[in-house]
């Protein structure tokens, strides 16, 4: 919004807009630089405007992730440290030697733990 005058005059009643207050003379004699700079004021403010809705929306998608691990997060720690029992369980019991590599699934107690924390879906995180 431009405003022209030379006298003073109550603003309130355009708070919350944007204005742009000018002399008189200035509206007169150069209205065509008058309305470049409030055109450049409104696509600066444009701007502005769309880099924050843009920042807004990626924090929006980060905050939905993070969100979704948080809830995620006790179920995962449930099953390692049922897992980890299992591994417990074999370990107190015995496991041979040469059978070393099926610990956490040699005995019936153990397999059943192991099985309970869901080794099968956490397989992925571990590198082989």
């Amino acid at each position: 919004m431009i405003v022209a005058f030379d006298i003073k005059v109550e603003t309130s009643r355009f708070d919350g807009k944007k204005m742009l207050a000018v002399p008189v003379a200035k509206a007169i004699k150069e209205p065509q630089k008058l309305f470049e700079e409030a055109l450049s004021i409104i696509l600066r403010f444009i701007v502005r405007r769309l880099k924050n809705h843009h920042e807004m929306r990626k924090k929006g998608i980060y905050k939905h992730l993070m969100s979704g691990v948080s809830y995620m997060l006790p179920f995962v720690i449930g099953g390692g440290i049922v897992i980890a029992l299992s591994f417990l369980v074999d370990q107190l019991i015995g496991v041979p030697q040469d059978s070393l590599g099926q610990l956490g699934s040699y005995n019936e107690l153990a397999a059943s733990l192991n099985k309970i924390g869901g080794a099968k879906h956490l397989d992925s995180c571990f590198p082989y």
